[in-house]
């Protein structure tokens, strides 16, 4: 029923509006209706309402009004209602007066805000209000006052010489009522028939209510219908429209013909008053003409302009200025000429180093408002040379910035360089912390010792400068099977540039422990730039996780006998692109549970033979126990596998053990050092249960008996294989930095 009374809501407005400004103004009360009806209103007007009830003849707080021990029978509040630069009312502020002076306190019922609004007229702008005060905060007062302030000028509201607009409760009914001093203005209420325009609701078989006396009734259909509603004396009791108000100036004089001229519409229930303000001739401060860009990049050394464009709603010449402190490198060059209150400027910025950089420009008005925004600028180094070895992945397993590793210029970050620290900024929730070059961080061995929450980044410098990298390093203590995650990361969080150092580095081990961890249910986790190993269960679990990112890490020596995984997706729900990353000493670089949903894409990742006895095929999807369902879907494309030799416990380099649900394996673009028949019983690439792609598919898809090679040039280590190159870590192909 919650949509039947608020519709009843509804309508009560417009029949308020109907009755007091004729249909002519019933658009205007259907707009200032609801709240979430409300358009862009006055920038920067203030409205203060003092409800009085201290009998005395003049507003503002007085002493009168205050007596020891807090409030009592004579008092007055204010209600102030300021909008801010876009014209949005800004929450209400109620004050008691006490000792003579308003003390701001938090009000006993919710002071509502219906609807804020700013109109063009003939007379020019008209700022529209709509408040709706609870009887409530009054007390047992009998009589109101009611004056209204608009920006620094208090308005007595009253019609010509009739006083002020008293509001008393009836001795009978306990209503508000029209009071003796606003007799002049206030005609007697009128007709108990009222008129209501409403919509009925298509297909409803009719509706009715009733309460105090009241009726509504519609039938089915959709259209307009005139509804008759009695008013019996227990609904409503209304002010008439357009009281006029006017200015006083510090003087006390009454300005004649002012232009900021405020009117009120007042009307009571048992337990609301509802207030709009009108007023005219109010300053509006400049608004941006469209939304404000957002960061700006640019590369150092180079000139980028950006264009901005500010309105005066009032028509107002405006002028641009800079805020203190401007950096060097900027300059601002305003538009000579406003038309119609529309100005443009063009603020050019050219910065030599790289780095971020932010100052704020404001536009003002003739009257001083102003609009402001802060613009910011990220600066990066002028591009070097391109490596013509860069292919696909830029450095294959981790480059540092040049693979998307975190630069720490111009961030705002915490640093870690012990345990203790690395903690309490995680349980702090510090967005960006950093484990500097060189240092070593002793990790404890136990579940979820490094807990990564929503958003946070745990960085270093691997990669970048030929910088290996800070080490986080868990120690062995014993055979204990120790089955558990140490890092734990959640949505949106990252690991980048550096060295994660599990317990045991060989397949010989009764431990079962995992390094990273993806949070059941997370998105969007990225894992870069790292060298992972010595774990043995997985050195990245990616756990019913989905969208992860695995890319330009060095993964290597995760090798357990029956575990031993590089990456591994399991539990279902999996999503994760595993790409430009170097895999060596796995017992599987890649693998899966099978479960439902699990889908990975492997690309553009270097394989390399280590592993000898203790290694298995590298890109693996099990069968889930019991059926021949192998994940959702596998794709496996560019990559170099530089693995299956003799020595290993199996050549296959490719093992899906099922049939994933969500169509066959996509396998292409892949290059193999073997044949694609290694022996009688073993083939490179196997496809337990699945008709396709075809051996003739495989074959044609894919390049076989490809010699590939390591080599040092200059200053960067290059894979070759059938004439191309691809720059890599030199690290993890074991070359010298």
């Amino acid at each position: 029923m919650h949509w039947f009374f608020s519709l009843l809501a509804v309508c009560r407005r417009i029949v308020a509006v109907c009755h007091t400004g004729g249909l002519g103004r019933l658009a205007l009360g259907l707009l200032c209706c609801q709240s979430a009806l409300a358009w862009a209103g006055a920038a920067g007007v203030s409205y203060q309402l003092y409800l009085d009830s201290d009998g005395q003849q003049q507003g503002g707080c007085t002493a009168a009004a205050s007596v020891p021990g807090g409030l009592a029978a004579g008092f007055e509040f204010r209600l102030q209602v300021d909008l801010d630069a876009q014209g949005e009312p800004l929450p209400a502020r109620w004050s008691v007066c006490q000792g003579g002076a308003f003390v701001e306190a938090a009000p006993s019922s919710p002071i509502e805000v219906l609807a804020s609004s700013t109109l063009s007229g003939p007379a020019g702008l008209e700022d529209v209000l709509d408040l709706a005060v609870p009887w409530a905060l009054l007390g047992d007062a009998k009589a109101v006052r009611v004056l209204v302030g608009a920006g620094a000028d208090v308005l007595e509201a009253g019609a010509g010489s009739g006083g002020p607009i008293w509001l008393a409760r009836s001795e009978a009914s306990g209503l508000p009522t029209p009071g003796a001093g606003a007799v002049q203005a206030v005609p007697a209420l009128q007709p108990a028939l009222r008129w209501v325009l409403m919509i009925a609701l298509a297909g409803a078989a009719g509706w009715g209510w009733r309460r105090g006396g009241r009726s509504v009734w519609a039938v089915c259909g959709l259209g307009l219908l005139l509804v008759a509603t009695p008013w019996q004396g227990r609904a409503w009791a209304e002010m008439p429209a357009e009281l006029p108000v006017v200015s006083v100036d510090a003087a006390g004089d009454v300005p004649a013909g002012s232009p900021d001229l405020l009117s009120l519409q007042a009307q009571t229930r048992q337990d609301t008053l509802f207030l709009r303000l009108r007023s005219r001739g109010n300053n509006h401060a400049p608004l941006w003409q469209s939304a404000l860009p957002p960061l700006q990049t640019l590369v150092a050394g180079q000139s980028a302009p950006l264009n901005l464009q500010a309105h005066d709603p009032d028509g107002d010449t405006l002028r641009w200025q800079w805020l203190v402190p401007v950096p060097a490198g900027l300059s601002l060059v305003p538009d000579a000429q406003t038309v119609l209150g529309v100005s443009g400027a063009t603020v050019t910025a050219r910065f030599e180093q790289p780095g971020r950089y932010s100052a704020e420009v404001q536009v003002l008005d003739a009257a001083g408002a102003q609009a402001r925004a802060v613009l910011a600028w990220e600066v990066t180094p002028a591009p070097v040379e391109p490596d013509p070895d860069a292919g696909r992945c830029g450095v294959l397993g981790g480059g540092g910035l040049s693979t998307g590793g975190v630069d720490r210029a111009g961030l705002s970050y915490v640093t870690a360089t012990d345990y203790a620290t690395l903690k309490r900024h995680l349980d702090r929730l510090e967005p960006l912390i950093y484990v500097p070059a060189g240092v070593t961080i002793d990790i404890p061995n136990r579940k979820y010792a490094v807990v990564l929450h929503r958003g946070q980044t745990l960085f270093g410098d691997r990669g970048q400068d030929g910088q290996p990298g800070a080490l986080l390093r868990v120690a062995y203590e014993d055979e204990q099977p120790h089955e558990w995650a140490v890092f734990s990361l959640d949505t949106g969080s990252r690991i980048s540039g550096l060295r994660i150092e599990g317990p045991y580095q060989a397949a010989n081990t009764a431990n079962n422990t995992i390094g990273l961890q993806l949070a059941v249910d997370a998105l969007g986790i990225e894992v870069d730039n790292s060298e992972i190993y010595g774990w043995p269960w997985a050195a990245v679990s990616v756990k019913a996780s989905r969208q992860a990112r695995i890319h330009h890490n060095h993964i290597h020596h995760n090798i357990k006998s029956g575990l031993g995984y590089g990456v591994v997706v399991q539990n279902g729900r999996t999503s994760a692109d595993i790409a430009c990353n170097v895999f060596h000493f796995n017992r599987h670089a890649v693998a899966g549970s099978g479960q439902t949903g699990e889908r990975y894409e492997v690309h553009h990742n270097l394989v390399r033979p280590g592993g000898g006895r203790d290694a298995y095929h590298q890109v693996d999807m099990h069968a889930y126990p019991n059926t021949t369902r192998a994940g959702a879907f596998l794709d496996i494309h560019d990559n170099w596998f530089d693995y299956g030799q003799y020595g290993t416990m199996s050549r296959v380099v490719i093992g899906i053990r099922g049939i994933p649900t969500d169509g066959p394996p996509v396998i292409y673009g892949n290059f193999f050092n073997q044949p694609y028949h290694v022996s009688s019983t073993q083939d490179s690439i196997s496809l337990t249960l699945n008709p396709t792609p075809t051996e003739a598919d495989l074959l044609r898809d894919n390049r076989f008996k490809v010699g590939f090679s390591y080599r040092r040039e200059g200053d960067k280590c290059v894979l070759g294989w059938l004439g191309q190159r691809q720059t890599v870590s030199c690290s993890s192909v074991d070359l010298p930095p």
